[in-house]
């Protein structure tokens, strides 16, 4: 609903290997088993090899199946972490060095001892380390906490899968999380990623591949493994490369894979789109009718499959309707692009908080779009919804406000969270008024808001 696919520029060293086509595999439900996670893997040079040769992966296996339940923490403090390269792993490095790893908000769980963390971190990247091991945590800071850039890194204590941050997260990097935790919990690790990442989100899976294991950790892991539970939460993949930056024991066994967050696009393939109207918001249609909705340049963020890109334009306003499903945009290109007004409006696949027009607009109509952002976004929205407009620019937004919402989308939402992060960026209130033209289940539930752009920003 709000991002493009990227395209992905990949490491000069890496060697890409064919694409796995398993697009029709079915997700496994999560065991309500233990959460077992870290990193490992074996010493051995042949993937298949069987860890318990290895004494120290033997001993790992030992204090993992002991039935206790900090079997991890054990690990760290006897010492016993193979997984543990102690240091930056090697195409971590190289991704920075390129230039081809991500900017934005980075969660790397699993993190042990931290030293991707502290690679990562940057003034253009926080990195937030997360493990259940104390002792792993406290080698990290110890060694991590008086560096130039400690102030773009964090270590928190926490549970990946119980964990709920304050905020999403622009990529995730996981090396070897996967193969760490048992096979029932891959569902639920999926959908975890999914729950953590915003949007337009980035997985970074750095595959530890062991296989004709014998229990584990490691588990027996394959790339179809990934795609098997990643396919079902909506992710599409970039690329699969080999790693051939591998150390010893990994190498011939490590594969880079990269993957996009795209729930939306994945709700307009099966066809679950119950904001759909399939016809133009009635309350637009009064509006052009009644000569009460501006003229000029329109943006519609999240526009679907364009009955209101399509209603607004006319020689006095051209639109532009913004989505990042292909498939929405496709199914609202073939029913309009012959109609006698398609001079008039524009379909783009791109990500509303990352495009830059360039034109500034005139208006901009949100229609349930802010609803089904996470709240966690709702500041950035409100900026970029001033940065595209003009500054004499009007906000049109019909507020679907539903509340006592567990989760979303669509999150809860009250007039007061559109007051909240649109003051502060320089709007005021038109008006708020009730959507009496509201259909079915959404009477009673919509309001019709109009803020107008300030030319002098408030101080802050």
């Amino acid at each position: 609903m709000f991002t493009r696919p990227v395209v992905v520029h990949l490491p000069h060293c890496l060697r890409s290997t064919r694409r796995m086509a398993a697009n029709q595999f079915s997700a496994k439900s999560a065991a309500k088993s233990p959460v077992v996670r870290d990193d490992n893997a074996g010493e051995g040079n042949e993937p298949s090899r069987d860890p318990n040769l290895n004494p120290r992966v033997a001993r790992v296996r030992q204090l993992m199946s002991s039935g206790s339940a900090d079997g991890w923490e054990k690990c760290w403090e006897e010492g016993v972490t193979p997984w543990d390269l102690g240091q930056t792993t090697p195409i971590i490095t190289h991704l920075i060095q390129t230039g081809e790893f991500p900017e934005g908000r980075i969660l790397v769980p699993g993190c042990g001892s931290g030293y991707d963390v502290v690679a990562m971190a940057s003034p253009e990247r926080f990195v937030v380390g997360l493990d259940i091991s104390i002792t792993a945590l406290n080698k990290a800071k110890e060694r991590s906490s008086s560096l130039p850039n400690a102030r773009y890194f964090t270590f928190l204590a926490e549970d990946f899968f119980t964990w709920t941050p304050a905020e999403l997260f622009d990529v995730i990097f996981d090396y070897m999380f996967f193969c760490a935790i048992h096979p029932s919990m891959r569902s639920a690790w999926a959908t975890k990623v999914s729950e953590l990442l915003k949007p337009d989100g980035e997985l970074i899976t750095l595959m530890y591949l062991p296989v004709d294991q014998r229990g584990g950790p490691p588990y027996s892991t394959s790339v179809a493994d990934y795609v098997e539970v990643l396919n079902p939460e909506g992710f599409k993949t970039i690329s699969i490369v080999d790693n051939e930056l591998a150390v010893e024991r990994g190498k011939g066994a490590e594969k880079l894979g990269r993957w996009r967050k795209n729930g939306w696009e994945k709700c307009w393939e099966e066809g679950v789109t119950p904001w759909d109207l399939g016809q133009t918001t009635p309350i637009i249609t009064h509006l052009i009718q009644t000569g009460e909705f501006p003229e000029g340049r329109i943006l519609v963020p999240g526009c679907g499959s364009g009955y209101d890109v399509v209603a607004l334009a006319s020689p006095v306003r051209f639109v532009v309707g913004l989505d990042i499903s292909i498939t929405a945009l496709n199914k609202a290109k073939e029913w309009s692009s012959s109609l006698p007004n398609a001079r008039y409006f524009t379909f783009l696949a791109e990500d509303f908080f990352t495009w830059t027009p360039s034109e500034l607009f005139d208006v901009i109509f949100d229609y349930t779009f802010f609803c089904a952002i996470h709240p966690s976004m709702r500041s950035a929205w409100a900026t970029k919804v001033s940065e595209l407009l003009k500054p004499d620019g009007e906000l049109i937004a019909l507020m679907f406000l539903p509340d006592d919402q567990q989760g979303g989308p669509p999150y809860s939402t009250s007039v007061a969270d559109y007051v909240e992060v649109l003051n502060p960026v320089g709007f005021k209130t038109i008006s708020i008024v009730d959507n009496e033209l509201a259909v079915g289940r959404r009477k009673g539930a919509e309001k019709l808001g109009r803020w107008r752009k300030s030319f002098i920003q408030p101080l802050l």
